[in-house]
């Protein structure tokens, strides 16, 4: 018996989305706030919210690489 096709959610695409669902809006934040308190022009106020939003995925990233292996080498 052959069985086709891949049923449920894949496990990156739960983590791409979940990450997607926390970066954007805090991206959109930095972006209008970068904006409104130093009265940045567009183009640098998005490019420093890019960036800024990056270090945090990173950040983040590392986090749960190191939540990960600590409750690996704990059990």
């Amino acid at each position: 018996m052959r069985v086709t096709g891949h049923h449920g959610w894949s496990g990156d695409l739960i983590e791409t989305t979940a990450s997607a669902i926390i970066s954007l809006p805090f991206t959109i934040y930095l972006f209008a706030a970068g904006r409104c308190t130093y009265a940045e022009s567009p183009g640098r106020s998005g490019i420093k919210s890019l960036l800024l939003s990056g270090w945090t995925v990173a950040v983040l990233t590392g986090y749960r690489f190191l939540l990960f292996f600590t409750a690996f080498y704990a059990t």
